[in-house]
């Protein structure tokens, strides 16, 4: 039996939290902090920690400055 409070297996992840563990990923292979890239989107360090932990949905916007910020070619809006 599992605790209740469990992270949920990789495959079983909202789409919410799978973008947020990839922004994540691409903003630490960026050589950045959470503070570098809302100074470089113009958003609250909050808001950056919301979003890669799930808790905040990205909108199409922040998906596509993220997208350039972090130089993913295309992959964080395609996820998005």
């Amino acid at each position: 039996m599992t605790s209740p409070d469990a992270e949920p297996e990789p495959s079983l992840k909202t789409p919410r939290a799978e973008f947020g563990v990839s922004l994540r990923e691409y903003r630490i292979a960026a050589g950045m902090r959470q503070k570098d890239l809302a100074a470089a989107l113009g958003w609250s360090v909050s808001k950056i920690s919301m979003v890669e932990r799930g808790e905040r949905p990205a909108d199409e916007y922040f998906a596509r400055d993220a997208d350039a910020a972090l130089r993913s070619n295309g992959s964080l809006v395609a996820l998005w």
